[in-house]
């Protein structure tokens, strides 16, 4: 019963394990994703000197003029730490690519985890199913034949039998030796 309970436990652990790599393979997919179009952008965008976009005027009020982005290949690039650079789009390019790169390594990391959690849950489900039928197994055994000494069927309750467990269980009837002190007196 306590392996079985921990067992369940592993396996519970497993469980909330698999869920946050599947979580985590979901955003960095869709990271990668977000990247990948948006060097589709750069590339389409600083091919023109001037780009028509929607221009949004006031938060909270759905109002958007049309509007013109003039110098429409000067991006500001993040770097890190609030500090932005102003890159063309094919500067910018080489920058996308390393973070697309970085985020598919950590992608394949969680991947490899991913296939890892669900062998190991797997397994672990394999031996909690072993564990439930060796328990519905020993729950379903016969009553203990008794025997005597020579291995016949008796219904006398004071002479052997073999327990659940595979041992011999000897009963006898005990008759104290007179001659002993018992340790009460």
């Amino acid at each position: 019963a306590n392996s079985q309970l921990g067992l369940q436990f592993t396996q519970f652990n497993l469980d909330k394990e698999l869920k946050a790599n599947l979580q985590n393979e979901q955003w960095y997919s869709d990271k990668i994703g977000e990247y990948t179009n948006l060097a589709t952008k750069l590339t389409e965008i600083g091919g023109r000197s001037t780009t028509k976009v929607m221009v949004p005027i006031a938060s909270g009020i759905a109002y958007f003029p049309q509007g013109e982005i003039k110098h429409s290949n000067e991006f500001m690039v993040s770097i890190g730490d609030g500090y932005f650079l102003k890159r063309t789009s094919q500067e910018a390019q080489p920058i996308i690519q390393r973070r697309v790169d970085k985020l598919q390594e950590q992608l394949d990391r969680v991947r490899s985890l991913l296939e890892k959690d669900k062998m190991l849950s797997q397994l672990v489900d394999k031996q909690i199913k072993g564990e439930e039928a060796k328990n519905e197994a020993g729950s379903q055994m016969p009553t203990p034949q008794w025997r005597d000494l020579e291995g016949n069927p008796t219904d006398d309750d004071s002479l052997t039998h073999w327990d659940e467990n595979g041992f011999l269980e000897i009963r006898e009837e005990y008759h104290p030796d007179p001659k002993e002190k018992s340790i009460a007196q």
